[in-house]
């Protein structure tokens, strides 16, 4: 077994702890908040503003690109947070499995550079 009884016994605690917690704050959130229904906040609009035109209006998407790629990026690396926080007990497989993970991360990213997908000047217009 990779993980001894009590790094699984603190992960469950932990993740125990971190539900118990959010619901008493939602609860303490729920109970405590000033609930006002008048109808300037009820109406679908962001600040009770009209809308200036339709919402069916054609818009951009080149500048949510740079959100999704960094998005993706993210995230990704996200995954090899766990890896360096249990180096010692992977062999050389495991660590040949996250060179690989970190080789398509690099060619992925390597592959939009080269494309221009993370050029902001491109979007600008």
């Amino acid at each position: 077994m990779y993980f001894s009884e009590s790094i699984v016994n603190s992960f469950f605690s932990f993740v125990l702890v971190s539900v118990v917690l959010v619901i008493i704050l939602i609860s303490i959130m729920f109970v405590l908040s000033f609930k006002n229904f008048e109808q300037e906040k009820i109406l679908p609009y962001e600040c009770g503003f009209e809308e200036f035109s339709s919402t069916r209006n054609l818009f951009d998407i080149k500048y949510y690109i740079i959100a999704i790629l960094f998005l993706l990026f993210d995230i990704e690396t996200v995954y090899i947070l766990p890896w360096t926080l249990c180096i010692n007990f992977y062999d050389f497989s495991g660590f040949m499995a996250v060179c690989v993970f970190i080789s398509l991360l690099l060619i992925g990213f390597n592959f939009e550079w080269l494309r221009g997908s993370l050029d902001w000047m491109n979007y600008v217009e």
